[in-house]
């Protein structure tokens, strides 16, 4: 579940989500983050930018979209282990269509990451590139997703930033 909580200011409610578990015919809060949901204007020009969350095959999937003319979306997908939910996947999408699109999908399970840049507009952004590496050890969960300082991936031969 996930509920709204008003903050009363310019930067619109905060998100809470509650994952329930049904012990004995009563349901019980198994964990709950204002954390891994973001706020109800945090999406930009596009307003709102929480699209839904899913349960697929026991992974719990969380998706957000915002931006103008720029755009930016993706999705967390997280496994209940080690008592807690961890994220266990990320996949993001940004950029203007007539510039450039990049997509990183990180599974943070094997530490597998895949940077694609396609770049429309070549006389100011350069070449497509695209980049598969390895960056294990990172540690995401409900409780610490969506920190003040943004996590940064320097991309090992690219040198592009992503932020997770």
């Amino acid at each position: 579940m996930v509920y709204d909580i008003p903050t009363n200011s310019d930067s619109g409610d905060i998100r809470e989500i509650q994952i329930l578990k049904k012990v004995n015919n009563k349901w019980n809060v198994l964990e709950k983050s204002r954390k891994a949901i973001l706020g109800s204007k945090d999406g930009g020009m596009m307003g709102d930018p929480y699209q839904g969350t899913e349960i697929k095959n026991g992974i719990l999937e969380i998706s957000h979209y915002g931006g103008s003319s720029w755009k930016w979306g993706g999705t967390d997908k997280y496994r209940f282990q080690n008592g807690h939910f961890e994220l266990i996947g990320f996949f993001s999408e940004s950029g203007k269509p007539e510039e450039y699109w990049t997509t990183v999908d990180f599974n943070l399970s094997t530490g597998k990451i895949v940077y694609e840049k396609e770049v429309a507009n070549k006389k100011e952004y350069g070449n497509s590139k695209k980049e598969i590496f390895i960056k294990k050890g990172m540690k995401i969960n409900l409780q610490n997703r969506n920190q003040e300082k943004r996590r940064e991936i320097l991309i090992p031969k690219t040198k592009e930033k992503i932020y997770i």
